[in-house]
Order: C-alpha cells, then sequence, then structure tokens
C-alpha cells in the first residue's frame, strides 16, 4: 500500500511539473531512508524495522478486553494523517486527472472506519471534505485556481 500511494504521488507531482511548470518532487520516504542508509534500494520493511525515524512508533490500537485489540480510529494517524494528507492528494489527484486507484482504496477503507464521507464515486466531493485540506474544501476545483492563474 505504500509504494502504491508512493507512485500515485508521483504520478501527481509528474502532472503539475508538465503542466504548471512548478519544481514539485515529493520526497519518498524510501529516497531519504536510502540515502541516509547509502543504499539505492530498501525494501517496505527494511525501512520499518531500521530506520530511527519509526523507532517507538507503534499502530494505534485500544484494548477492548483481555487480550483483545482493535484499531483506534480516533487516534491522530487517523484524525490528522487522513484528512490533511491523504485527502489532500486525492484533491490534487481529481484536480490533475491522475488515476490515484491506491489512494482511492485507502481513503475509501478509513472513510467508512471513522465515520467520514470524503470520497464519493471516486471523486472527493463528500460531505465532509470541508473537514480536509484539500483544494476542494476550499472551492477550488482546477489547478489554475490552485496556483491563482487567471483561467
Amino acid at each position: 500500500l505504500m509504494m502504491g500511494t508512493s507512485e500515485d504521488v508521483q504520478k501527481i507531482a509528474q502532472v503539475i511539473r508538465e503542466r504548471l511548470s512548478l519544481d514539485v518532487n515529493p520526497f519518498t520516504i524510501w529516497q531519504s531512508e536510502c540515502e541516509e542508509f547509502g543504499r539505492k534500494e530498501l525494501t517496505v520493511d527494511e525501512v520499518f524495522r531500521t530506520s530511527p525515524a519509526y523507532k517507538g512508533f507503534r499502530a494505534p490500537f485500544k484494548k477492548i478486553s483481555e487480550g483483545v485489540y482493535v484499531p483506534d480510529f480516533k487516534h491522530r494517524y487517523f484524525t490528522e494523517d487522513i484528512p490533511y494528507g491523504l485527502a489532500v492528494w486525492k484533491g490534487l489527484g481529481d484536480l490533475t486527472g491522475v488515476s490515484t486507484p491506491t489512494i482511492d482504496r485507502l481513503l475509501d477503507w478509513c472513510q467508512k472506519m471513522m465515520g467520514k464521507e470524503y470520497m464519493v464515486n471516486g471523486k472527493l466531493v463528500g460531505k465532509d471534505v470541508h473537514e480536509t485540506s484539500a483544494p476542494q474544501a476550499y472551492g477550488i476545483s482546477n489547478l489554475n485556481q490552485l496556483v491563482g492563474k487567471k483561467e
């Protein structure tokens, strides 16, 4: 999922670079980690096991009974990272016309678990979009508006 999300983000960035001549280069976790370790490639597992950046990070679970844990969808990983991260990239994908299959899959699952509606029929038009930092939350419907260019 992380590699697929990264691929979606890189495709969006490429379209923004081409259409708007902006220097957009989302630096991926893997690029950062590979530079730090002086290696060209790391697997997802290696990044999470060896990176100091992830030391101490735990999946957000809550105990509901002895020995039974469930994801905590009220944890900041969901309440912040989804509306201020994933939804923003989905919004940029919609503005650029870039297909974002992995982001869509993650966002669809997360919104269901969180009781939110950001995305409807594959577009960022749900009733809770205003709770995100996606361009659509501010009435932006195309790339020119995003960068303040006249139509």
